[in-house]
């Protein structure tokens, strides 16, 4: 990460923030897990992979096994809900139920 540029390792670290910030929302059920999949989805699982390396290297240099808890939390029951339940995009399930809201 320190071969990035001062911009954008700020701009790593803020998204590994949210989605942290993110994975402890949806822990502490203040957040519904399905919102989440419908709206962020694979993106969860995709960024977890990519920070999952940097995060592991981290725990073990700091050393502090927390760090990034709540995001990989999410990203594996993304994965596993992903793999699981597959949902079908919304444009096909619709029903006429759903304009009435």
């Amino acid at each position: 990460m320190r071969a990035l540029p001062d911009g954008e390792q700020v701009i790593f670290i803020q998204f590994a923030q949210e989605m942290e910030s993110l994975g402890l929302l949806v822990a502490e059920r203040l957040i519904n897990i399905d919102l989440v999949d419908k709206t962020l989805g694979s993106l969860v699982t995709t960024a977890w992979e990519k920070y999952k390396i940097m995060f592991l290297d981290m725990r073990v240099k700091q050393p502090d096994p927390f760090l990034g808890e709540y995001f990989q939390w999410l990203a594996e029951r993304i994965d596993k809900r992903m793999r699981e339940k597959p949902r079908k995009p919304f444009h096909e399930t619709r029903t006429s139920r759903h304009l009435e809201r």
